[in-house]
């Protein structure tokens, strides 16, 4: 098996997962990876470039979460202040 086959599944997996959890950003730079590996049935030259990208795209989403689990607990506690007050 090529390594573009090998790098297309993984990408292709990877977008679905990405896609899965509202990481759009990085859904859509997996799938242009994946499909740039099935068109031209090789590694793309710039295969260490997207994937820098896609790893960009995972950091950035990944804070978002981070920053959401932080105003969580304080959302939840107002909650149930509201119910019990």
């Amino acid at each position: 098996m090529g390594g573009h086959v090998m790098l297309a599944g993984a990408a292709h997996r990877l977008a679905g997962s990405s896609a899965s959890l509202g990481a759009a950003e990085a859904a859509a730079l997996c799938r242009a990876l994946e499909t740039a590996c099935a068109c031209d049935e090789l590694v793309p030259a710039d295969w260490q470039q997207r994937l820098a990208e896609i790893e960009r795209a995972c950091g950035e989403f990944s804070d978002r979460l981070g920053a959401l689990d932080q105003v969580l607990p304080s959302a939840t506690a107002k909650r149930r202040d509201i119910q019990v007050g």
